[in-house]
Formats: structure tokens, sequence, C-alpha cells
């Protein structure tokens, strides 16, 4: 399977939607999300297409993943893979080319409750730091930090 990084086109817009909407509601089985498919790709683009850096994980013509960086302050607001191309290395290539574009360290927020992506997180070098509600959906989230010295020390 081969897997290439390119950065987000507009004709990727509906794609990505459905895989950010899928995955997270695969994620969070038990619960409800109180923004309606509608509303998710309202927020997509007024707000996520705002963002610097929007990246996307291609292979075989489709959509794997995408993740997308605010790189004035190394801010990675959303990483999401498709369901079927969990557990083959997309999130990492994602989070690598990330942290590429943001050298001097990455923060994020993602819910407590979260437990694949937590350990996904902490494997690859980032320490958990503040909880906190998060004003989307309600529910507890928790700040993830990486800097280049904290990875090389764990």
């Amino acid at each position: 399977m081969t897997i290439h990084l390119r950065v987000y086109h507009p004709d990727d817009f509906e794609f990505a939607v459905q895989l950010w909407h899928q995955s997270w509601h695969h994620a969070f089985p038990g619960f409800r999300h109180p923004w309606t498919y509608a509303q998710w790709r309202e927020r997509f683009q007024q707000k996520v297409l705002s963002h610097e850096s929007i990246w996307v994980a291609e292979s075989g013509g489709q959509i794997a993943g995408f993740f997308v960086l605010r790189e004035s302050d190394g801010y990675l607001d959303q990483i999401f893979v498709a369901l079927a191309m969990q557990q083959q290395g997309v999130g990492t290539l994602l989070l690598n080319k990330a942290k590429q574009l943001s050298p001097g360290g990455l923060s994020l927020d993602t819910l407590q409750s979260n437990t694949n992506a937590r350990r996904f997180y902490e494997r690859h070098g980032f320490l958990p730091g503040q909880t906190g509600i998060n004003p989307n959906n309600g529910q507890p989230n928790i700040e993830y930090r990486w800097t280049p010295q904290a990875a090389r020390i764990s």
C-alpha cells in the first residue's frame, strides 16, 4: 500500500468532512454529538479551512486521513484517519508531517475518553497536560503537548 501526503485541495472537501464525521462517531459510539451532519460541513467550511495548513494522506486515489495545523502556534486542530486505513501507519505519517511543519512543538486537545488516540499521542512523544471541557460537545478533554526536547527525554 502506497500512501503519499499532499496539501488539501478544495475538491477534497466532501471526502474530508465524511471522514471526519465517520471517524469521530466510530471513536465514540455511545455518544451522540450535538451537531447535525450539515453543521459538521459548516464547521469544516467556516472554522477548519481557516487554519494555515491542511494535509491529506492519499492511497489509491482515496483520502486515507488528514490533519489540520495552525502553524503560527503549533496547534494540531484535527487529525483523523479513515476507518479502513487505521493501524496501517497513516496516522504516524500525518503526525510526523505535522511535527516537521512545527519543529518547535505541537499541542492538541482530545476527549479524555478517547483512549486509542491518547495511547497514539503518548507513543509519539506527547505528554498529557491540563484537562477541561470541550466547548463543542460538553465532554471532558485533555491537552497534549509535544516538544522536541520532551521527545528526546522519553
